[in-house]
Order: C-alpha cells, then structure tokens, then sequence
C-alpha cells in the first residue's frame, strides 16, 4: 500500500526493469526522498485475474541478471573505472551461475523430475491423496483450472487425449482416457470431485468406470452450453448435430445422477475467451493481425456476454471448496456469463484492436457478409457455418447470472481479449 503523494512524488515505478528489483527500486527511492518503508512479512499477496507469458526458467534467470545490473549501476556509489571493474566481475559470476544452472536442471529433469513425477502418479492413482478429476483437462477452462487447484493444494488428476500437449503443473497428473475404460479393476482414485469439460455426450462412455469409483456419492459439475438453448429449433433438422448431442448429454447426465447422495451442478457458459484453444476469439485475432482489418459487421447488434476461462476456473475453485463440504445433493442447472454486455458488433472490433497494431475497419453490411459466408463455406477444410448465423448476430442471447452467483459468488471481468 503506498500514498498517492509518495506515487507523483518519486515518479512511479521504474519501467525499464523487466523482471524483479523494480521494487528494490521504489523503496530506495522512497527512503531517498524522505518517506518511510514498513515491512509486514505476514501480509499475504497474490495475483488477482492475471497471467503471464510462460517463457523458460533459463531465460527467466538471464531477465533477472539484466534487472540486478541494472540497479546496481543505478545506486552504486564507485568511481566509473571500479564500477565497471565490478560490473565485469559480475559478469562472470553471471556467465558461471548460469551454466552451473543449466546444468543442474538438466539432472534435474532426468533423474527427480521423472521419480517424482512417477512417485506422485502412484500416489494419486492408489488413492494415497484425494484428487479433484477434470475432464478434458487440456481445454480452455481446464489450464487455468489445474494451476489454480493445485495452488490451493489440491491434487489433481486430468483426462486428456493429448498428454503430451498439456500444460505441466506440479500437483497434476495427466492420464489418457483409456486408463479408466480399460483398467477399472486397477484404478483406486480417491475422487472428492469432479469437473467435466469434455463434450457432455462423452461422458456416458466412462459409465461403468464412475460406478466403480464410488462417484455417486461425490459432486459433480458438468460443463454444457447455452447452445442447448439458443438453437434448440436446430435438432429436429439434424438429430445427429452438435445441439442434438448436447441435448442427449445433459438427458443422460439428468438419469445418471437423479438418486446421487451429493450434488450435481449443470452448468451452461456463453461464449468463452482467453483460452489458447479458443477458435472463435482467436480467429478475429489472427484476422486482425495478418490482415490489419477490423470487420464492422454494422448488422450484429445482438447482445452477447463473454466470459473469461479463467474467471470460469475462479468460479469452479470457489464451488468445489463448498460443495465438497457439503452433505446436501440435488441437481442445479445455471446459466453463466461474464460481466459485461456488448453487442457481437462491438465484440468483434475489440477483439481485432487487441492485437496491438494499427487496424483499418472495414465495413461490411448484412448482404456482402452473407455473401462472404457462401465462398467461404465452399471451402473444404474449413468448419461448416451453423445455419441462420447471420440471424443469430442479430438477436440477443443474454441469459439470468444470478443463480450462478448463488451458487459461488464470483466478480466477472468485463470483455478485453
């Protein structure tokens, strides 16, 4: 906490530090204009619906050396020949470290991160340590969910077709599906939970492994959409398309735990951002940024309301800790959002200007952008078009958050992708 006056006084922080010591920095600088620093080694800090760039630990080293130089050339008090005298002394230690630190990780990561990973997957598997079950763990929801049940300590176990591709945390083992289709007898998971985020019609397939790990008596919560809702008309044309599948899964779901002994939460999200695997948002993105155009779709004034995977995996956390001391059962269905609504117009121009470059708007009425959307549908890799999309752009699908909020109060962010 710092005074508003302390902030103007000594020129805020110093932006040029990348990485650690700008805070070094703003306390000498505080002391040196006359204010005081008071430490409190018991107030607890963290980072509040934010995320940074995963880059290696390597390189994270090399961002702290950039960063102590730095501060030390800003503060010394040597004569300029000692102090670069003392800057190529440091120099070498830095040269030295990391080697020795490359060195060490390698060993590292052949010899005690393959036992321990080893060790915990043991652990976990013969239900030594209670773990919450996602799955489809490498999904725009699922990587933020992982880091942030393991940062509250609780152990995780992740479904997933493509272990090889997951993010790596330290209390999450990643498994294939196979293992619970095919090895039932030898799972002895001690589940306290489970998240779905899989395609809900999946789930019926892991039937049997559920029943043999006592799931009945567990929550669970299971990750839809308001597809279901908003193009429900859209199943009697095709019985076998994705609606009619979301149907299906959530009827199967609805069976499956109609005499459970804990609760079930069916939860339906809107449009979801800020996953790596978001197709949508990121394809304006992408649009954005080779083509530095920004389409106005002047027609889509329907209302949309966002919501960021992360504030999805917040939420989840916080219903977890509740539901897993909680003897109730029942089954809950909500609806989701985030915490502001826009018109997909106005979606769509965001999400194009956050690429950080110079973008020109290009506007396109209702009949060119249907025209756009047949040549483009002519495309064969491409993904087929829903029918009626250019109906849905003009139509508002806002949804009632409040017994999400119920459930787990929650502060959603507004929409900045």
């Amino acid at each position: 906490m710092v005074r508003a006056e302390v902030h103007h006084d000594i020129g805020g922080f110093d932006e040029a530090y990348f990485l650690h010591f700008e805070d070094l920095d703003y306390c000498r600088r505080t002391r040196d204009a006359g204010w005081g620093v008071d430490f409190l080694p018991t107030a607890p800090t963290f980072h509040y619906q934010g995320g940074s760039v995963g880059i290696s630990r390597t390189i994270m080293a090399k961002h702290k050396q950039a960063s102590l130089r730095r501060y030390l050339r800003k503060f010394s008090r040597s004569t300029p020949i000692v102090l670069n005298l003392q800057m190529f002394i440091l120099l070498i230690f830095e040269r030295l470290g990391l080697l020795m630190f490359r060195i060490g990780q390698r060993m590292e990561s052949e010899t005690d991160g393959v036992t321990s990973g080893i060790a915990q997957f043991r652990r976990l598997i013969c239900g030594d340590q209670p773990v919450v079950l996602i799955m489809g763990g490498r999904s725009e929801i699922g990587v933020p969910l992982c880091g942030r049940l393991n940062a509250v300590g609780i152990a995780v176990v992740s479904v997933s077709r493509c272990e090889r591709q997951a993010v790596v945390f330290p209390g999450t083992s990643v498994v294939h599906p196979e293992l619970f289709k095919r090895n039932v007898g030898a799972n002895r998971l001690n589940i306290i939970g489970i998240v779905s985020l899989c395609p809900i019609w999946e789930l019926h397939a892991y039937e049997q492994s559920f029943a043999a790990l006592g799931c009945d008596r567990i929550p669970w919560i299971v990750f839809s959409s308001t597809s279901v809702l908003t193009r429900e008309s859209e199943i009697s044309s095709d019985p076998t398309g994705t609606v009619a599948q979301l149907k299906s899964g959530e009827e199967w779901l609805i069976a499956r735990r109609r005499l459970s002994e804990s609760r079930t939460l069916l939860v339906r999200p809107t449009v979801i951002y800020g996953g790596k695997y978001n197709n949508n948002i990121n394809l304006i993105k992408q649009i954005g940024k080779y083509s530095r155009l920004s389409p106005q779709l002047n027609f889509a004034l329907g209302s949309r309301c966002p919501v960021h995977a992360d504030d999805l995996a917040e939420w989840i956390v916080a219903l977890l800790q509740i539901y897993t001391g909680d003897r109730n059962a029942g089954m809950t269905t909500v609806e989701v959002q985030g915490g502001e609504v826009l018109t997909f117009k106005e979606m769509v121009s965001r999400t194009s200007r956050s690429s950080g470059l110079t973008i020109r708007a290009m506007s396109l009425s209702r009949n060119i952008f249907r025209v756009a959307l047949g040549l483009v549908g002519r495309i064969p890799f491409l993904a087929k078009m829903p029918p009626k999309l250019i109906e849905r752009l003009e139509h508002d699908f806002v949804f009632d958050n409040r017994a999400a909020q119920a459930q787990a109060p929650t502060s959603m962010r507004f929409f900045h992708p």
